[in-house]
């Protein structure tokens, strides 16, 4: 359970790497684009935080 618990933190930090960009291009650019641009911008910053030790 403690093991399931540890990576918490590093979930909710996922989740917002690809919500709030989602978010974004939703509001600005439409509803076409979202998916792609949120996941791409949210890689993009999770992987080298992954890398760090994050």
């Amino acid at each position: 359970m403690e093991r399931g618990l540890s990576i918490t933190p590093f979930a909710i930090f996922t989740g917002i790497c690809f919500v709030v960009p989602y978010m974004l291009v939703g509001v600005l650019l439409g509803p076409e684009f979202p998916s792609m641009i949120g996941a791409m911008v949210g890689l993009a910053i999770v992987v080298p935080a992954a890398k760090r030790g994050f």
